[in-house]
């Protein structure tokens, strides 16, 4: 999402007043881009994956896309808040679970859960078109670098980053917003202080409205009013 509201500041400079990039960086780190190799493996390694064609043969590849929303949904948390959650807390297995273990780990029943609940919502081309996407995103391997690629942008800027998030940790945003100050861009940058991760976006909602109140101040509490002209 933070990516989009670059690329849109980006191309549509004459369109986009105010541009809000939110836990996101110039490109993938090395580590991330190793999370989304191992996710498409999972899911092109299952036996019902066909070369991504299996639509006509009433199966899809839910074990393998499973597995990659396991991997793609421990990188959204920080190791201090999976502690505070789970740690090693184990519960019952599920009936008719066959392993030899009567029990299993809270953060693993959580996966699983999360898992399951995203095959029944989600397609397996999609995904690998969409961490696709994401990985091969590169500001500086395009423009060469981030001044270039932010020449064009007429936008406000408002760089959010989140303390905890590794995936997109916080000294990217800090990158961004210094190149956009550099570019001579009208940029603002916040940290939040937020334990949850990645996934502090979409769970610290409260401190997030406030900033983005801030930034946008047709955006009344209750109410979203007109936007101005500006």
């Amino acid at each position: 999402g933070g990516m989009q509201a670059l690329e849109w500041a980006i191309r549509h400079p004459d369109t986009v007043r105010r541009c809000i990039c939110i836990a996101a960086g110039k490109s993938l780190s090395a580590q991330a881009l190793a999370f989304d190799v191992v996710g498409r493996t999972a899911i092109t390694t299952d036996e019902d994956w066909h070369n991504g064609d299996y639509y006509a043969t009433g199966k899809s590849p839910r074990r393998g896309l499973a597995l990659a929303r396991k991997i793609g949904h421990i990188t959204y948390l920080s190791a201090a808040m999976m502690q505070e959650k789970f740690g090693r807390e184990k519960t019952s297995r599920p009936a008719g679970d066959h392993a030899e273990s009567a029990t299993m780990f809270q953060v693993e029943s959580y996966l699983n859960y999360q898992g399951e609940k995203f095959i029944g919502r989600f397609d397996a081309n999609s995904y690998i078109a969409i961490s696709r996407a994401i990985d091969e995103y590169d500001l500086e391997e395009r423009f060469g670098t981030l001044d270039k690629a932010f020449a064009s942008i007429k936008a406000k800027v408002l760089v959010v980053a989140l303390s905890s998030d590794w995936l997109f940790p916080p000294e990217q945003s800090v990158e961004l917003a210094n190149a956009l100050l550099q570019a001579g861009k009208q940029v603002s940058y916040c940290r939040l202080e937020a334990p949850q991760g990645h996934d502090a976006f979409l769970v610290d909602i409260d401190n997030l409205r406030e900033v983005i109140r801030a930034f946008l101040p047709w955006v009344k509490k209750g109410a979203v009013g007109n936007a101005p002209s500006e």
